[in-house]
């Protein structure tokens, strides 16, 4: 009597993954498009339609787009946020039209910033920089933080009288402020960040939130460069 062998059992392919292929990576790109806010009526003025790749838009988003003849630049963050960067050409400076006060000089080391226009104090004892941002640009029901970014050169002088102030003006009618005393503001010939309010945008509440940076007693003044202010997610 023989003995009947066990069935062969069948062999289970192992499953593969999809394949990435262009056409997968557009549709992966043009749903995360159309989960930003707003972003086609920010971007109006830049040309972002690149054969109408999604990757493309996409990746220019992340990279930053200037606005406003390089006076503004706007970019979304790996969450998906709008974030901004308001130059210095985009404020009210009092003085800033005057070269015996202020110098104008443009960024010139590598970097996606090369071109734009920073402004240098020579010599005033008015400092005061104003600006004006609409809310609406910005992603809902989210934490912000508003940040001067400004350098203090090594032959600065005239700022051990009093320290600096920083307003940040929001629609809802609250009110941030914070002093600086640029005397001791350390490092020097570097960019640093001064923040100067946190608040949280609304679907129901937009407007324009207004910046503000002065210090008006009657010493003269030097050595300061202003490079703008930047909006972008706290996290």
């Amino acid at each position: 009597m023989g003995i009947s062998g066990s069935k062969p059992k069948k062999q289970i392919a192992e499953a593969k993954p999809p394949l990435i292929t262009p056409y997968t990576k557009a549709e992966a790109a043009k749903r995360v498009l159309e989960s930003l806010q707003n972003w086609e009526g920010i971007t109006k003025e830049a040309n972002l339609n690149e054969d109408g790749f999604p990757q493309k838009q996409l990746a220019k988003l992340h990279n930053g787009v200037f606005l406003n003849q390089k006076r503004q630049k706007y970019w979304v963050d790996k969450m998906g946020k709008n974030c901004f960067m308001l130059y210095a050409k985009d404020f009210h400076i009092v003085w800033g039209d005057n070269d015996n006060h202020w110098h104008w000089t443009q960024l010139d080391t590598p970097s996606s910033e090369k071109g734009v226009e920073v402004a240098e104090l020579f010599k005033v004892s008015w400092l005061e920089v104003r600006g004006g941002f609409d809310t609406k640009k910005l992603s809902d029901d989210t934490s912000y933080e508003v940040s001067f970014v400004i350098k203090m050169m090594d032959e600065s002088f005239g700022w051990h009288c009093y320290p600096v102030n920083f307003i940040l003006n929001l629609p809802d009618g609250s009110r941030h402020e914070s002093k600086v005393d640029f005397s001791t503001l350390r490092p020097r010939e570097q960019w640093v960040e001064i923040p100067v309010g946190k608040f949280r945008t609304s679907p129901t509440i937009h407007g324009d939130m207004v910046i503000t940076m002065c210090e008006m007693c009657q010493l003269w003044k030097k050595g300061l460069v202003f490079k703008g202010v930047k909006i972008q997610p706290k996290i």
